[in-house]
């Protein structure tokens, strides 16, 4: 092995000789992938898989701990990917210029998020006629209320709050009073921290920023951008001074010499090398995104856009028979779904807790259900953007009895008993039906509030101003102390590493597998995701997109009457 090990050293310092350089030309993705593609689907699909986010962010962190790197200029696109991912890129930049090194962007036109980014350079480049399409958090939602009274239809609702406003849309003309504050409330505190961002980095003022489209002749009157390049310019000429061409007859103005990202992998490589390795202990991360369900005891395997209950407890239970795995960061990204595998995840993380520390990091959206299968965990940490609370849970019935009367449609009904009519979509619920759901809506609410409670160890009636629905964003939720800190995920996963006082760990993304089944399902016809092209979204914020449940909502309540969370 150490022969081995000598030439695997020797191989690093050599190859370094021939790659030094101090000026990094790295570009920022658009987007991420939350999956992991096969190596059959890889080569079925032939295009080039997007980065994770974990690895881009490590990417960052060896750059920032390169010391022989004086500056690095990025390339920013039009950045399709959540505030979350936002801010933990934000944090890696910080750590870059915190560390001495020199940043620089460039940016030929984009969105909001696209210029945040940009703001966070020590220089900011753009080209002549670029152009930002500058939309801050806002919400124009539809109400289907009128419509589907006028179809005939009319939805029923338990919910244990007001707050708790996921039927409005289908009930109402407008939000309600109750709704209608909370939402705002989130809005302003999401609004804040951007202009925040961009007043502490920039130019920018909250002013600037309601302008919906900003030229970059106009961010260079403001003083935002400092010059205005080419995108070859800034690519080929990095090196030089001002980012312009060398002219053949005049001297030489290279102020750096170019470095590769592999030189940069390497240097970390050295700095961590060792002649006699230790076997590492192991942190997981188990990537939760998309709506959770309790799918199916036999699925052998994760789905990309879903939270899975059982498949997802079996994976714990893999996990906890590793003995190398001593800590596990849940990395969730949800809006909530089925009480019930909220609860079943719950009560398994609590198991794994006995032999393995777990965090949780809160990314885009961590509510309801989310922040349930949360309180499992030994503590909590979100960037500020996530969205986040919802405590409380909801049920929704559709009446289609008009409807399908105005249509020439009857039902009759044999064999009927006291209840059945709960999953029945024809007529109005019998009055002990209507008091066995809102029981059965104080059942599961009570223990959701009980889980919280237990793990952040306060009183109910603490809770109760924090519950019944209510949203928050991560920061607001942190200063209420139902968040233990504001962090991104890589310093969730040193903060783990120092609980567990190792110094050094094997860090595993557990994702979903997008694999041949799955690929083969997506060149299927899908009735649902056609329309789901041509409907506009239930939320829209312009930086965190809330998928519409519309039809997916409705259809599910007809064949399936689910407590919500």
């Amino acid at each position: 092995m150490l022969p081995f090990r000598v030439f695997q050293y020797l191989y690093y310092k050599i190859f370094r000789i021939f790659r030094r350089g101090d000026h990094l030309l790295f570009k920022i993705p658009d987007r991420f992938s939350s999956y992991k593609k096969t190596t059959l689907v890889e080569l079925l699909s032939r295009k080039e898989e997007d980065e994770t986010l974990i690895d881009f962010l490590y990417s960052l962190d060896k750059l920032s701990k390169c010391s022989e790197l004086r500056k690095i200029s990025f390339i920013i696109g039009r950045v399709e990917f959540g505030l979350s991912e936002l801010y933990n890129i934000e944090m890696g930049i910080k750590q870059i210029k915190k560390n001495g090194i020199v940043t620089a962007g460039f940016c030929e036109s984009g969105n909001l998020k696209s210029l945040y980014l940009l703001s966070l350079m020590d220089e900011k480049y753009g080209v002549e006629n670029g152009e930002f399409m500058v939309l801050l958090p806002s919400v124009e939602s539809f109400f289907f209320g009128n419509m589907l009274k006028n179809l005939g239809i009319q939805i029923e609702s338990f919910a244990s709050g007001s707050y708790k406003s996921f039927a409005e849309p289908f009930q109402r003309t407008a939000f309600s009073e109750e709704a209608r504050e909370n939402i705002s409330q989130l809005i302003d505190s999401i609004q804040s921290q951007i202009t925040t961002t961009f007043k502490g980095n920039s130019s920018i003022t909250n002013e600037i920023l309601q302008i919906p489209i900003l030229s970059a002749e106009f961010l260079i009157s403001c003083n935002f951008l400092n010059s205005l390049l080419d995108e070859e310019d800034f690519m080929e000429n990095y090196c030089n001074k001002g980012y312009k061409k060398i002219d053949e007859k005049s001297e030489p103005e290279e102020l750096y010499k170019k470095a590769s990202l592999k030189s940069v992998y390497l240097w970390n490589k050295l700095q961590e090398f060792s002649f006699f390795p230790k076997r590492k202990q192991i942190i997981k991360i188990l990537s939760l995104k998309g709506d959770i369900l309790t799918g199916k005891k036999d699925d052998p395997e994760i789905k990309s856009g879903q939270i899975l209950a059982y498949p997802l407890m079996n994976m714990l239970r893999e996990i906890q028979k590793d003995k190398r795995v001593k800590g596990l960061i849940l990395d969730l990204d949800t809006g909530g779904g089925s009480a019930y595998a909220s609860e079943l995840l719950h009560r398994e993380i609590l198991k794994l807790r006995k032999t393995v520390k777990i965090y949780s990091y809160f990314q885009n959206a961590t509510a309801s259900g989310g922040y349930y299968i949360a309180t499992a965990s030994e503590k909590m940490f979100s960037n500020p953007y996530c969205i986040t609370g919802s405590i409380g849970s909801i049920m929704i019935r559709p009446d289609l009895k008009n409807f399908y009367q105005k249509i020439g449609l009857t039902k009759d009904r044999i064999g009927f008993y006291k209840f059945r009519d709960i999953f029945s979509e024809y007529g109005k619920l019998s009055p002990n039906s209507k008091k066995f759901l809102k029981d059965e809506i104080s059942r599961v609410n009570d223990l959701f509030c009980k889980r919280v409670c237990d793990a952040k160890n306060i009183k109910i009636a603490k809770l109760k101003p924090l519950a019944e629905g209510r949203i928050f964003s991560g920061l607001t939720f942190h200063k209420k102390q139902m968040i233990d800190e504001i962090s991104s995920l890589l310093e969730t996963i040193q903060s783990l590493k120092q609980e567990l006082n190792f110094e050094k760990v094997k860090i595993e993304v557990e994702q979903p597998i997008y694999s041949l089944r799955t690929f083969v399902k997506d060149f299927r016809v899908n009735i649902k995701g056609i329309l789901s092209n041509y409907l506009p979204n239930y939320t829209e914020n312009g930086l965190v997109q809330l998928k519409s449940p519309f039809f997916e909502t409705l259809y599910r309540s007809i064949h399936n009457i689910e407590t919500i969370l």
